[in-house]
């Protein structure tokens, strides 16, 4: 298994985990936050809104602007 197949597949893991997470947030009998109260809930401190555009960042420059032709 190379290693962007294993990085893809942890990717994979956690937006499987985001997707379960909001649909148990979505459960009367649950007491779960959904992912837009949590993101609120970050930005109210500015550590909180650092935290979530590092996030956005590496995000997109490691799965969205990465081009194959830099591999060797």
């Amino acid at each position: 298994m190379s290693t962007r197949t294993l990085f893809l597949v942890g990717y994979l893991l956690i937006a499987m985990a985001l997707v379960g997470l909001q649909v148990a947030a979505h459960r009367p009998s649950w007491r779960v936050a959904t992912i837009g109260e949590i993101v609120r809930a970050t930005k109210r401190r500015r550590v909180g809104w650092v935290a979530l555009v590092v996030a956005w960042w590496w995000l997109g420059f490691h799965v969205l602007a990465r081009s194959s032709a830099l591999e060797p």
